[in-house]
Parts: C-alpha cells; structure tokens; sequence
C-alpha cells in the first residue's frame, strides 16, 4: 500500500515524535509513504529524521517486516527472499546515521556493497539463490 502525502509539520516545534508515531504505523503495516513540502530547507525541520530514515527501497522477495528504532539507532528487516530473482534487495540508510559496515548484521550471511550518495548509503544484498528468510 501506498499512503500519499501525509505531512503537514512543516517547520512547527516538537513535530519529531509526533511523526515518528505516524511513521512507525506505517512501517507496521508496511506500506510505502510519500512526504513533500513546498518549503526549502526541508533537512531542517525538526521532523526530518523520522521522514529520512533507513527502508528497504527494494526486496527480493516478500517483505515480512521492518522498522527503525530512533532510540537505540537500529534498523531491521525481514523478507523471504525468492529464490528465483537474481536482482539484490536494497536498503537505503541515510548518511546522518553514520553507517559503519562492522555493525552490520546480515542473517544468513552474504555478500553485499553500497552505493554513497550525498543523502545516504544503499546498502545492497545479493540474494541467495533459494527461499529463505533473511
């Protein structure tokens, strides 16, 4: 599911946890959300960091959960990987994290690499070539 524009915090105080609750229904319920503002400087509302935050952009499989904890900084996903589809599943982390690849834990192991942008990391995880829960 798709939930369109949802946003309305704008440069308002004290918006942070207020969007991390809406954000975590969303991860709950997995859906994909959008967020635009015709206003500059987005990056500097006090909402920003729970709109920019680490999702898996691309899955090779099914996704069965995911979520970021803003209290102890850490992200986790779940899919059953289809063995069939060659592509890697992708997950975007935003640079304002400050991604250190030692603290990452992939579950089987395998093989993955990152793409740095500007805005964040796409951490890229080469699928297995069977059905598995990752």
């Amino acid at each position: 599911m798709l939930v369109g524009e949802w946003g309305a915090y704008d440069r308002h105080p004290d918006t942070l946890v207020p969007a991390q609750d809406v954000v975590r229904q969303f991860e709950q319920l997995l859906c994909s959300e959008t967020y635009w503002t015709y206003l500059a400087k987005t990056e500097t509302f006090p909402c920003f960091q729970a709109i920019n935050r680490p999702y898996p952009a691309r899955i090779a499989g099914d996704l069965h959960q995911y979520a970021y904890d803003p209290q102890t900084n850490m992200f986790s996903c779940t899919w059953l990987e289809n063995g069939s589809i060659d592509a890697p599943s992708i997950i975007y982390i935003p640079s304002w994290i400050g991604l250190d690849k030692s603290d990452l834990q992939l579950t089987p192991e395998s093989d993955f690499t990152t793409d740095v942008t500007e805005n964040g990391w796409f951490l890229q995880i080469q699928p297995l070539a069977t059905e598995i829960m990752r």
